[in-house]
């Protein structure tokens, strides 16, 4: 008696905000009151770009063991979307996960077509983990000519994809006009925090594993200005910070 009851429902317009204002802690606090498959999936979505990667591990594992016991009561976009951030997990932490689309994303064709761009998204970059940059290259170049209303983060993550891919097969001044191009995505006004912090990291750590060092000062210092809590500024430097690595481990240039 007393106790706070627990509620499914995600507060409206979460999403929005975990863009918006990437305030990883703000986010997570809104979710406190909620329980269930999405819920659990957004946690560890959040405790990932946060690289507390056990955490989100948990909070996945949780999802996955509540769609289980009760798979009705997720909707597709939801199912597609966990998907989704299980495969990103899984690119930070350096597992190999099989290619699935939940069969209830089949079922729906274009009401997913974003969700399918996604996982679009995540085979290119796996590619490029497995140095199979022709596919990466393809895929990327197919979903910048498919998704021309795409907002500029998804444009910004393609044409920087597209640029790894171009660095990768040693196509150098294809690969700067790519970077050119995401760099633009980026400083658009419409780019939100979230997207703007994340990828001015990865562009950072681009342009310096491509030996662009001024380049690279310029993108840290674009992140440095840009208008995010300071917990998650030190995460997406973390992260980068793990790209690097993982970029220098694998002997060519990858994102995650």
């Amino acid at each position: 008696r007393g106790a706070r009851a627990k509620r499914i429902t995600i507060p409206a317009g979460w999403g929005t905000r975990l863009h918006d204002q990437a305030d990883f802690d703000a986010s997570m606090g809104e979710l406190g009151g909620c329980e269930g498959y999405h819920a659990e999936s957004l946690r560890g979505r959040v405790c990932s770009l946060q690289l507390k990667l056990r955490k989100a591990s948990a909070h996945f594992r949780r999802a996955a063991e509540i769609h289980r016991q009760a798979p009705r009561l997720a909707d597709p976009i939801q199912v597609g979307l966990t998907a989704a951030y299980v495969r990103e997990h899984a690119l930070v932490v350096g597992a190999k996960l099989p290619r699935q689309v939940p069969a209830i994303m089949l079922e729906c064709g274009q009401k997913l077509r974003a969700i399918e761009s996604l996982h679009r998204s995540l085979d290119a970059l796996e590619c490029l983990h497995g140095g199979i940059a022709e596919d990466a290259k393809l895929t990327f170049t197919t979903l910048l000519e498919e998704h021309g209303d795409a907002g500029p983060e998804r444009r910004a993550l393609w044409n920087l994809g597209l640029g790894v891919a171009s660095l990768q097969l040693d196509e150098r001044k294809a690969a700067e006009r790519c970077l050119d191009n995401a760099g633009l995505h980026v400083c658009d006004p419409d780019c939100r925090t979230l997207g703007r912090a994340q990828i001015s990291a990865w562009l950072a750590h681009v342009h310096q594993f491509a030996g662009a060092d001024r380049s690279s000062r310029e993108w840290w210092c674009f992140l440095e200005a840009t208008q995010c809590p300071e917990a998650t500024m030190v995460a997406m430097k973390r992260r980068a910070a793990l790209l690097a690595d993982r970029s220098l481990q694998l002997g060519r240039c990858v994102l995650i």
